[in-house]
């Protein structure tokens, strides 16, 4: 009889043991399968910041040196309206908003990847990481209305510089 527990506890244990592992290897999978879902967006994330950020600064310098063609005379730089001065002053605020959040960002990141393999908190380091996603795009929102402001005062001002409309009506 001694025998026969010894079996029916052991048959008990392995069953546990299988269906702890069972479980786990779920929860595990889906774990990875969140992670493999959050590591894409994240990558979609980084590769439509870049392509905005590209697209931005060759419109920027687009219009920074339009306004310089269109505003240096003999007697050197004048731009001839108010509107193509502010859209000037506007495109450099955007280069310098650009420069800023890419420096901090960097700096972010490097300070959190060292500060990640001391302590190895994952739960901290998720929690800063969403936390920088989130300013990140606030500042990628803030890039695309002053981008938008420049856009506007540049053909604005350059409509004005040119009374480009009543020469298309006349």
């Amino acid at each position: 009889m001694g025998v026969q527990k010894e079996i029916k506890r052991e048959t008990t244990v392995k069953e546990t043991t299988i269906e702890t592992i069972t479980e786990d290897s779920v929860t595990s999978s889906s774990q990875n399968d969140v992670q493999k879902l959050l590591d894409e967006c994240q990558d979609f994330h980084y590769k439509q910041s870049s392509n905005f950020s590209k697209l931005s600064r060759t419109l920027i310098f687009g219009v920074i040196g339009t306004i310089w063609v269109v505003a240096y005379s003999k007697e050197g730089f004048s731009p001839s309206n108010d509107w193509l001065l502010w859209a000037l002053i506007m495109a450099f605020l955007y280069l310098v908003v650009d420069v800023c959040h890419y420096f901090f960002d960097a700096c972010f990141y490097r300070n959190e990847y060292f500060e990640f393999e001391k302590e190895k908190n994952i739960s901290r380091h998720d929690e800063l990481m969403s936390g920088r996603a989130r300013l990140s795009y606030y500042a990628i929102c803030g890039k695309f209305i002053i981008l938008c402001v420049v856009c506007l005062l540049f053909i604005v001002g350059f409509i004005k510089q040119y009374d480009v409309i009543s020469k298309l009506f006349n």
